[in-house]
């Protein structure tokens, strides 16, 4: 759960750039920016300054309590209410200019609208801000996630091609982040079998900003006996599992952890350093531009492509 609050000394403003799809935050930032603005003003006009302990005392922090976070597709939208403390003058705000809040009623302990999202945005949070008048302090919680799912088909100046494709049809979502795996694979010109392989995840967390690139970390492939660790401890924390099926789980770990030491008992450290250098693609970063085109830039090892592969293609909604 995220239930920030701030003083404001300096607004950023961050640009979108070109991107159409994802969220872009101009209008919240011109928004927050008056704000900021109307409350130096205030200030000024009662002689006080941002420190004076009585505006403390009048003007304290919102406190909004983050309700459980929906899925909405883009195009979608969802009555969203969040109950709280609600200074007399606070002001709520989408930090996503495309998830637009309309039929809005605020009171003293709660506030509620309906959540509408652009039918070209791309996955992200939803948060709300509501900001103290004069002070100009904020607090934010998330209310929603916007469920957009992508395939990205793209292409290197060298010819390599690659698809990166997610193994599900939806983000898995709690209070705290967001995560999707994505199956990436690299082909050489010509070929229809991978030379390489990489399974990663695109996440989003509540605290960062909303951003315009979408991101996939495709890390180094673990051994076998990780991999199984991995979905033991995944499964163990499933409540509904039986003493006997958390004993056999249990079992199923102990063995896992002796073969793992065995396995990093016979690596080859130099081995997996050449390995790196001469692959090693650790994250993809793609831009999304008009009509479902994309730029898509790997960073990869020293060896491989200059340690840059960039690419263009496109990106297809499979959600």
């Amino acid at each position: 759960m995220v239930n920030r609050a701030f003083a404001s000394g300096l607004v950023v403003l961050c640009t979108a750039g070109t991107q159409l799809l994802l969220a872009q935050s101009a209008k919240f930032a011109a928004e927050k920016s008056r704000l900021h603005q109307e409350a130096v003003a205030a200030r000024a006009a009662r002689g006080v300054d941002l420190l004076d302990p009585v505006l403390e005392k009048q003007f304290p922090y919102p406190v909004m309590t983050a309700p459980k976070v929906q899925k909405l597709m883009p195009g979608a939208s969802a009555m969203v209410s969040v109950a709280g403390k609600y200074p007399p003058g606070a002001t709520v705000l989408s930090e996503r200019d495309g998830a637009v809040l309309t039929s809005a009623t605020q009171s003293a302990s709660s506030y509620s609208a309906r959540v509408t999202v652009g039918a070209l945005e791309g996955p992200g949070f939803v948060k709300l801000y509501a900001f103290t008048p004069v002070r100009h302090v904020w607090t934010a919680v998330p209310v929603a996630f916007v469920d957009a799912v992508y395939r990205f088909d793209l292409k290197a100046a060298n010819g390599h091609t690659v698809t990166v494709t997610p193994t599900a049809k939806s983000f898995t979502v709690d209070d705290k982040m967001a995560r999707l795996e994505y199956k990436t694979e690299f082909f050489k010109p010509g070929e229809k079998t991978p030379f390489e392989t990489r399974v990663g995840q695109m996440t989003f967390t509540v605290e960062e900003d909303a951003r315009t690139t979408l991101d996939v970390a495709l890390p180094e492939p673990k051994g076998s006996a990780a991999q199984e660790l991995e979905e033991i401890s995944a499964k163990m924390g499933d409540p509904k599992l039986t003493p006997q099926q958390r004993s056999d789980l249990t079992v199923r770990m102990i063995q896992a952890q002796q073969r793992m030491i065995e396995e990093m008992t016979k690596a080859n450290p130099a081995a997996a350093q050449k390995k790196a250098d001469d692959f090693g693609c650790r994250i993809l970063q793609v831009y999304p531009k008009e009509a479902g085109a994309v730029e898509g830039n790997f960073a990869c090892g020293k060896n491989f492509n200059g340690g840059t592969l960039r690419t263009t293609g496109t990106m297809t909604q499979v959600k």
